[in-house]
């Protein structure tokens, strides 16, 4: 596997590339995406790529269980919870409603 580059100035590399992270990570692309749903490791969306940078993926290496933004929030309000349930209640009811 191929990782990042390092700047011709040698000056480290502040962040890496999915691949280069997931390389670093020692994980799959798959992973790391699966990773990222679970809001463990949190890239940067500012660029046209996502960038990993290299201090959150040492935090995430260092201690996983506590990385996660979201874990005291209750599971409904969780970001990309899944909430199907609720949609299908709410369908029902809205059917019902027009129903009558």
């Amino acid at each position: 596997m191929q990782t990042e580059p390092i700047p011709e100035n040698n000056s480290p590399v502040g962040a890496l590339r999915r691949k280069g992270a997931a390389t670093y990570l020692s994980v799959s692309l798959t992973t790391l995406n699966r990773l990222i749903e679970r809001r463990l490791i949190h890239p940067n969306r500012a660029t046209r790529h996502l960038l990993f940078p290299i201090a959150d993926l040492n935090r995430f290496l260092l201690n996983p269980a506590n990385t996660a933004r979201h874990s005291k929030l209750p599971p409904q309000s969780r970001p990309g919870a899944n909430n199907w349930k609720t949609a299908v209640a709410n369908s029902q009811r809205n059917r019902r409603q027009a129903a009558k």
